[in-house]
């Protein structure tokens, strides 16, 4: 198998933070680039045009770009606390929508070889009341997917 493109979904979790490192760790063996995504999606009962922030303030946002600009700060902070090795190319985007969804899409149309994921570890009803995405992108992925446990002090019951 030769990997040249891995895709890593991070949440800016500390479990995020340990499936990047892992990727960045197999990326520096195989000579591969790592791609971060991160979606994110306004509330559902929260329409585009109706939430507006900052109307007194003179620069408005709408509630989506308000979410945007938030994403991309977290990323920033996200990655410059990620040790990248030298030789090793890591890029970084923010996509809308349901988290699945999005990385599923840029999986099948962006020519990824290996999608990395980190777990929560969380079982029983948190499980089934919060879902898992990382479970959602192992059975629908068309690519092999590596799931990342989370470190030992993080491991949710």
């Amino acid at each position: 198998m030769n990997v040249r493109k891995m895709l890593v979904a991070v949440d800016y979790s500390p479990c995020s933070k340990n499936a990047v490192e892992y990727a960045v760790f197999l990326a520096s063996k195989f000579g591969a680039r790592v791609d971060l995504i991160h979606a994110w999606d306004r509330p559902y009962y929260a329409r585009e045009h109706e939430i507006v922030l900052g109307k007194d303030t003179g620069s408005p946002k709408t509630l989506t770009q308000v979410l945007e600009d938030t994403a991309l700060e977290e990323m920033k902070a996200f990655m410059a606390s990620i040790e990248v090795p030298e030789g090793v190319e890591v890029h970084h985007r923010v996509c809308s929508g349901h988290v699945a969804t999005v990385v599923l899409e840029v999986v099948g149309k962006d020519g990824y070889d290996v999608l990395v994921t980190g777990t929560h570890g969380r079982t029983g009803f948190k499980h089934m009341l919060l879902g898992s995405v990382a479970e959602r992108l192992v059975r629908l992925s068309p690519i092999p997917v590596i799931t990342v446990p989370p470190p030992d002090a993080q491991k949710a019951s």
